[in-house]
């Protein structure tokens, strides 16, 4: 089994798409695009942050997540 992801070694960042142009309605829900936000699952329990685990799979070139809950 491999080691837990290392801030060195790289990091999931996701980032809120743009608004569409004139929607100001969405303007104040969330912080601007340039902010890097969270991941949110609505998970039934808090997430082991200090377990988690992320693999990059280079032929589908997409992650794999593995994020053990907290009891």
């Amino acid at each position: 089994m491999r080691h837990p992801l290392k801030p060195k070694e790289g990091r999931l960042l996701l980032l809120r798409p743009p608004p569409p142009p004139g929607d100001t309605a969405g303007a104040a829900a969330g912080p601007p695009a340039r902010h890097v936000a969270l991941l949110e699952l609505g998970l039934p329990l808090a997430a082991d942050l200090a377990r988690c685990h992320a693999r990059f799979h280079r032929r589908s070139k997409g992650p794999t997540v593995t994020m053990p809950l907290r009891a």
